[in-house]
């Protein structure tokens, strides 16, 4: 269970990117276009949109990490592309329409598993 919450902390600041990003963007469209605003409507669009950058970040954004580095004091950003180039695997294989979508996930959750340990 301690391994979902960490997907889900994981998850949580890229959900508020989305949600800011959304959020002013509808702001301004209604602003533009002088329309009433429909709040209910506009708080699903922006959990949506918090659960579709949520899931994009845990299956297709690659790990990054960034800080100073403690011997030299210098910023580092490093950016680790191997985990979003194996979930990318996914929609190659379904463009190409050689497989099942049930053998497809399968194929990449093996590939994620194996490079994972």
């Amino acid at each position: 269970m301690s391994l979902v919450f960490h997907y889900i902390i994981g998850m949580v600041p890229y959900c508020l990117f989305g949600v800011i990003i959304c959020a002013i963007g509808r702001i301004i469209y209604y602003r533009r276009n002088n329309k009433k605003i429909e709040w209910k409507r506009e708080l699903l669009i922006l959990l949506f949109v918090a659960y579709c950058v949520g899931l994009a970040s845990q299956t297709v954004i690659p790990r990054w990490d960034a800080g100073i580095d403690s011997g030299t004091g210098k910023p580092y950003f490093d950016i680790y592309w191997i985990m979003s180039w194996l979930q990318l695997i996914l929609f190659r294989l379904k463009q190409s329409g050689h497989s099942s979508q049930a053998i497809i996930m399968l194929w990449v959750n093996l590939m994620y598993r194996a490079c994972r340990y």
